[in-house]
């Protein structure tokens, strides 16, 4: 193996290369990568086109480093899912745009969230697709409740005719409103979440209910 005496002299080597010589290298990393989200990472660095089947494994591998924790890989990972992602895949687009923005939270980058959130609402169609952008912009502004109140409020209206949507949202309202208009205005909220996960049969919603 050829190991650097400081990590300095490693980068500047680094950033010293074309972008074809980078790009070369990380396709190599890539083919000897033994751990799987490093694999990944190299197989995103190595693009630097549009790729829907590249840009799907990099969404899987964000979607397991979310799973194991690690928050800021999975951000850089669903970031490099975002870039690869060819422009006319407008539902994997807005699936890994609310993912990523989450993972951001999660790492503690709050502004790139939010950014996110704001831009798959800009061009949100009205109905259930709306809706999730609203809910997701209520998750990311969770620092002004009033505000998330009102965006969960504009998703409820939003989500008619979709049930599980309307659940979820009626189970987030009936927790922060709770704070805002009291105990009875929330549990109406969360009996009204119950009762679509009943006529859903969904076991993981009525729990959450």
């Amino acid at each position: 193996a050829v190991r650097f005496t400081h990590p300095l002299l490693a980068s500047v080597l680094y950033q010293g290369l074309a972008p074809g010589e980078r790009r070369q290298a990380h396709r190599r990393l890539a083919e000897v990568a033994e751990e799987s989200l490093a694999r990944a990472r190299h197989l995103a660095l190595s693009a630097d086109e549009p790729d829907s089947a590249l840009a799907a494994e990099l969404e899987r591998a964000a979607t397991a480093a979310s799973a194991h924790g690690t928050a800021i890989v999975a951000a850089e990972l669903g970031e490099h899912a975002l870039r690869l992602t060819p422009p006319d895949d407008r539902a994997d687009a807005d699936r890994r745009v609310a993912a990523t923005a989450r993972a951001h939270l999660a790492a503690g980058e709050p502004a790139r969230a939010q950014r996110l959130a704001a831009e798959l609402l800009a061009r949100a169609s009205p109905g259930a697709e709306r809706a999730r952008a609203l809910v997701l912009m209520a998750d990311v502004e969770a620092g002004d409740i009033q505000q998330t109140i009102a965006l969960l409020q504009q998703a409820l209206a939003e989500a008619e005719g979709e049930a599980a949507l309307q659940a979820k949202t009626h189970r987030e309202l009936s927790l922060k409103i709770r704070f805002t208009s009291g105990l009875r205005v929330a549990e109406r909220h969360a009996r009204a979440a119950v009762a679509l996960a009943d006529q859903l049969d969904d076991e993981a919603l009525r729990a959450s209910a």
